[in-house]
């Protein structure tokens, strides 16, 4: 009867455009609910510790470098360093991307659209790099 009731919760919650987050707190509350044991301070809680992981809060900070490292002009230094180095190569792009990714870049695809290189390879190169 749990798992019917978590199942029924999370894809009717899904139905109507929930995101899976706020879903998957809505099962959380209809287990409670159903197993009498619904107490807010333990919802509260779990809430606030979801939030309170290193890993989540590294996505904000490599973006904010990012955002530096675009705004001072680094970033387009990379990109055209590896231009210079392995550019000329065949294929000289996907080398441009991983040596950018060696150097904590991901917007190397702009310069890459600048340059003309195929719209198409683009994601190819940017997971290239990011293996």
């Amino acid at each position: 009867m749990t798992i019917l009731v978590f199942i029924t919760a999370l894809l009717a919650a899904m139905a109507i455009g929930m995101p899976i987050a706020y879903a998957l707190l809505i099962c959380g509350v209809a287990l409670m609910v159903q197993l009498a044991m619904f107490d807010p301070q333990i919802l509260a809680q779990n809430l606030v510790g979801g939030t309170d992981s290193f890993t989540l809060l590294a996505v904000p900070f490599f973006m904010l470098a990012g955002e530096v490292m675009n705004a001072g002009g680094l970033s387009k230094r990379i990109v055209s360093l590896a231009l210079t180095l392995v550019g000329h190569v065949r294929g000289g792009l996907g080398y441009v991307a991983i040596i950018a990714a060696c150097c904590s870049l991901g917007a190397f695809r702009l310069c890459g659209r600048r340059r003309g290189s195929p719209r198409r390879t683009a994601g190819a190169d940017d997971g290239q790099g990011r293996s």
